[in-house]
């Protein structure tokens, strides 16, 4: 009979909800905006409400759903309209709100983590609770409404067992079975009651009725889980804390009671558990041990700091997401260890952020890392006792790093041998008003026509010229026939290619490129009208560096990783469309002291040709042969060098006067330059310009 009495309350108390219910819908929905909406679904059910309330109360609660696939919810200054849209898209709800009756309140959050569903929900309910409202789901719809309407909502009533998804408003009825007083049960759990929520003794069944949100009739169901266990004639108490972790504090107290029970000194231990949602312990036994242990928390809260703190670190030289990797891979090897039984809130709202990282974090405690690359700032949450470490490595890792100033000079040095020796023969004779050549020269490369014409361009060296007089033969004359005997012999020496500068920080590379993108023909093809199509592609020309510095600040030195390409097209490529490039490439890794020069390499090139140009038959004369053939030799070497030079740049006073000494060696060659000019101007004008000629005078006589 006892049973049948709350049963046979609540059943009319639901039924007279009932009739306020329809009012308020139709009120407070009278404009609204609705995602889904089945109303005559949910008219059904009010009427039918009390046979459902004693059909769950008899038969007991129905599973939870479980949430769907995480979401990274990272929301900056969003209407809370938008936000509650975002809800209903990401989980699929039916939801229904007043649009006009919400405050025009902004949601910024910001999650390290992806979010379940039911996190998701929690964090949502929070949002709208701080606005005054609440979400209630009731038949697979979800209503937005204000606290003070929300209490009219008629719940489900459920047993003492779990079920429903959290934003359903339940009421569910606790046996407890004689083991304590309904009041002090009512007293312990209504501070946990949302605004909503109602927490009702009823001494007549020897029970405790509570209304409230599934997720909060949870919380409380555990929490009257751990109550059942206490012996009778124990007192129960739940002591807050502010500072410290609550599940750290439960430990350490428990294993204090274990040490005293072993060693005999107390009879039987106290029951300790954290309550970790409420950052609360639950202490049940005698009222000696209550008043102990509320000594020993009050000490602990006061001396441990191991409560979970935020700080967001302002980087200056480092960048907040390599920073951030950094930090999780630490945290994550074990470098930054975590204090014990800490644990890491993952709700709040901060300022969205472009790319974050996240590390440890998990129910059991660790450290959450988030980087902000707007404002370079590392945003870190972890326990109060870790934040010193963290410190010392944000400190390090900050430091402003060196730069590297590094010139390079390439250089190709040529040596070029070339022998010719032989006879050119050639000949001039007046044809009509015209004069034609005849005789023999070299096919290819012959200056013979320059020479016979002004024998004062005759090349300097070893050069012999033979000029005869005026022959005359058949009534005709002819010019003199020249005889040029060439043995030459060139060299040249060096030739600067490039010689790039350039500053880079320590352990990054730099790359330094001079040159051209040239097209390379790479196929043609023929469209359906008979044009001609060709494809290109394009390659870099020129010569390119590429440098990454590693500087050892005890010794002094800096390693390089050298990598240089030298390009050039070749000059006997046979067709413009195909050109053929020379390529040079030098890779290798080197260590030089500080402002030292080295040389790191020479690409050695040899070309050796033969060739001859001679008169049929005549060139094959015994002795006088030669008069009538030339042989030349050329050998040709070319050795690619490249040197560098590296200076550590430690200060600002370095750089600036590497800075002011390239400004004044770019003036001093531009005065140098500019002064050549007005020079050669001025010889110019002098010499080269012709005076203007005085106007003569006339005179005109009159008659």
């Amino acid at each position: 009979m006892k049973q049948l009495v709350p049963q046979i309350v609540l059943g009319l108390w639901i039924y007279i909800r009932n009739f306020f219910l329809r009012k308020i819908i139709l009120s407070e929905f009278s404009s609204v905006e609705i995602v889904k909406l089945n109303m005559l679904k949910l008219l059904h059910k009010m009427v039918i409400a009390l046979t459902i309330s004693l059909t769950l109360l008899s038969s007991g609660a129905f599973a939870q759903p479980e949430g769907g696939d995480a979401v990274h919810a990272n929301l900056e200054s969003i209407s809370l309209v938008e936000f509650i849209k975002f809800v209903g898209r990401y989980t699929g709800r039916n939801i229904v709100f007043n649009k006009g009756s919400l405050p025009g309140t902004h949601v910024s959050i910001y999650a390290g983590e992806s979010l379940t569903e039911p996190e998701l929900m929690a964090v949502f309910q929070q949002v709208l609770s701080g606005a005054g409202f609440y979400a209630v789901t009731r038949d697979n719809v979800t209503y937005i409404l204000p606290a003070r309407d929300a209490k009219l909502i008629s719940p489900d009533i459920k047993s003492d067992s779990s079920g429903g998804s959290g934003e359903e408003i339940v009421t569910s009825v606790f046996q407890l079975a004689g083991k304590m007083s309904p009041d002090k049960v009512t007293a312990l759990l209504k501070p946990f009651a949302s605004q909503i929520g109602q927490v009702t003794a009823v001494p007549m069944a020897d029970a405790v009725l509570i209304r409230d949100l599934q997720s909060n009739v949870d919380k409380m169901r555990k929490l009257l889980g751990i109550v059942r266990k206490v012996g009778a004639g124990q007192s129960t108490v739940l002591v807050d804390l502010q500072k410290t972790n609550a599940k750290s504090v439960a430990s350490k107290l428990d294993s204090f009671y274990k040490k005293l029970s072993a060693v005999g000194k107390v009879g039987t231990s106290p029951v300790i558990e954290p309550i970790e949602w409420a950052n609360s312990i639950l202490v049940s036994g005698s009222e000696d041990q209550l008043t102990t242990i509320r000594s020993l928390i009050s000490k602990l809260d006061k001396v441990s700091e191991s409560y979970s703190k935020l700080k967001v670190y302002r980087l200056h030289n480092i960048e907040a997401v390599v920073a951030g990797d950094v930090l999780k891979s630490l945290v994550t090897g074990g470098g930054i260890p975590t204090a014990e039984g800490s644990s890491v809130g993952g709700g709040g709202s901060a300022k969205a952020s472009t790319k974050s990282v996240s590390a440890g974090a998990n129910a059991e405690g660790g450290v959450q890392v988030s980087a902000d690359e707007s404002t370079n700032t590392l945003i870190v949450m972890a326990d109060a006792g870790q934040i010193p470490q963290i410190d010392k490595f944000v400190e390090q890792l900050d430091q402003a790093q060196d730069q590297v100033y590094i010139e390079a000079l390439v250089l190709e040095t040529t040596l070029s041998n070339s022998k010719d020796f032989g006879v050119e023969w050639q000949g001039a004779v007046k044809v009509g008003g015209g004069v034609s050549t005849f005789g023999y020269t070299k096919t290819k490369d012959s200056n013979m026509p320059g020479y016979a014409a002004n024998p004062s361009n005759m090349p300097g060296g070893f050069s012999m010229g033979i000029l005869g007089d005026l022959i005359s033969y058949g009534g005709k004359s002819y010019p003199s026939i020249g005889a040029l005997v060439n043995f030459t012999k060139a060299s040249s020496d060096f030739n600067l290619i490039s010689a790039p500068q350039i500053m880079t920080l320590d352990n990054s590379e730099a790359e330094v490129f001079i040159g051209e993108n040239r097209p390379f023909k790479t196929g043609e093809s023929t469209t359906t009208g008979g044009s001609l199509v060709n494809t290109y592609s394009y390659k870099d020309v020129g010569i390119k560096l590429n440098v990454k510095p590693h500087i050892n600040r005890e010794d002094g030195l800096v390693k390089l990783e050298v990598y240089q390409t030298y390009n050039t097209v070749s000059t006997s490529a046979g067709s413009s469309d195909l050109p053929v490039t020379n390529d040079r490439t030098t890779k290798t890794t080197v260590i030089l002291a500080d402002g030292s020069i080295m040389v790191i390499g020479g690409l050695i090139q040899s070309d050796q040709n033969r060739g001859q140009s001679a008169v049929p038959y005549l060139s094959d004369l015994p002795l006088l042969g030669w008069l009538f053939k030339t042989q030349s030799r050329s050998g040709k070497k070319q050795t690619l060098m490249v040197f560098l030079s590296a200076r550590i740049i430690k200060t600002t006073e370095q750089l600036e006067a590497i800075s002011q000494a390239k400004m004044d060696k770019y003036r001093t060659q531009r005065k140098r330059f500019n002064g050549f000019i007005e020079k050669e101007f001025n010889t110019y004008k002098n010499n080269d310009v012709p005076k203007a000629e005085p106007e003569a005078s006339s005179t005109q006589s009159d008659g």
